[in-house]
């Protein structure tokens, strides 16, 4: 019998992204129609736990969002995939985080966000899911909230695997795996100004 209650408990940020395709991208002040406008649960932290969710994995998110409606709709979808919301803290003072995404014809996307809630997820948040950090068999933490909730409590070290870091957003938090840092393509060439 497996003694953890969860295969993975997520420490990120979750958000209600608003999201436009279109042929391409706009440039600095200019505006592009876009096809398609979606409205959706998101941000790093949920979206990895929906992932692990419908892979089925027992999941669990710790988390801050607004007490408001696009906080309710972050717990319905997690609620409907499967994620378990007991520690995702309700915030009375701050809204629910939101990300304007845009994707252009050929995937590149720009992503706006306004964190919200998210900034406010404390270590005390974090400490008082100790019963869930404590009875699962991996810890996965994003670096979309407050630096010191992604420190590993000393309990779980062992169960720890770290996002890898965004270090644009980043720079003061970058993690080195193995004498390397990672990041995704295009915040690469953004920041070596290679192709």
């Amino acid at each position: 019998m497996d003694a953890h209650a969860f295969d993975l408990v997520v420490v990120g940020k979750a958000n209600v992204d608003y999201l436009v395709r279109g042929p391409r991208l706009p440039l600095p002040g200019q505006s592009v129609n876009g096809d398609l406008f979606q409205q959706a649960p998101g941000g790093k932290g949920a979206n990895q736990a929906v992932a692990a969710a419908r892979l089925g994995a027992r999941v669990a998110l710790i988390s801050r969002i607004g007490n408001d409606a696009r906080g309710d709709s972050v717990v319905e979808a997690l609620l409907t995939e499967g994620v378990a919301v007991d520690n995702i803290v309700r915030d009375r003072s701050a809204p629910t985080g939101v990300a304007l995404c845009q994707v252009g014809g050929n995937g590149e996307k720009q992503i706006l966000s306004a964190a919200g809630a998210n900034s406010r997820l404390t270590t005390d948040d974090v400490h008082a899911a100790r019963d869930a950090l404590a009875s699962t068999a991996v810890v996965l933490v994003s670096l979309g909230v407050p630096g010191d909730c992604v420190a590993v409590p000393p309990d779980v070290s062992d169960r720890f695997l770290p996002e890898i870091p965004n270090v644009n957003q980043h720079a003061e938090q970058r993690l080195a795996f193995g004498g390397r840092r990672f990041c995704p393509p295009e915040e690469a060439q953004c920041r070596t100004g290679c192709p």
